[in-house]
């Protein structure tokens, strides 16, 4: 991948790809004492020269708390946001402050409205859940819909 340094004033951070409730205060306390250990933030290049933030949302915050204009991104290409909001929802699955599961579900939320007709199995092996966590959330959100209970909406 390649990597470079840019301003932070470049990095897009309402596109959709926040896969957590919340950020975390602490952690972000946590990430200004350790900026030069960090891993670089990744953003994904949608079009020409957006840079859509995909994993690293608490890194960022950290920068920006430390007063720093800059910082090291990794670019991954894409071609829509789309694409950015399915990779941001593999985020944090692995590394960094431990997924909440009401992020857990954020993210299963995210790819069953990127993509409605993937299975539950493959959504699962994408957002690093169970199986069963796509299914209950896949019907609570079918529960949500109106006229998904078999009654009409002109009723």
């Amino acid at each position: 991948m390649q990597t470079e340094i840019v301003n932070l004033d470049r990095i897009v951070l309402d596109a959709g790809t926040q896969m957590r409730e919340q950020v975390n205060e602490a952690v972000i306390a946590d990430y200004v004492d350790a900026l030069d250990v960090l891993p670089p933030i990744t953003v994904m290049r949608v079009g020409k020269s957006r840079l859509v933030l995909v994993d690293g949302f608490h890194r960022f915050y950290a920068h920006k708390r430390a007063g720093r204009d800059s910082i090291e991104i990794e670019i991954v290409e894409g071609s829509t946001i789309a694409e950015a909001q399915f990779a941001a929802a593999r985020s944090n699955a692995r590394h960094g402050l431990r997924r909440s599961n009401a992020d857990k579900r954020l993210a299963v939320v995210a790819v069953l409205g990127l993509k409605p007709t993937m299975s539950d199995r493959e959504i699962a092996a994408h957002v690093c859940v169970s199986h069963t966590t796509v299914a209950n959330v896949r019907r609570d959100l079918s529960d949500e819909v109106p006229g998904r209970d078999g009654v009409p909406d002109d009723l």
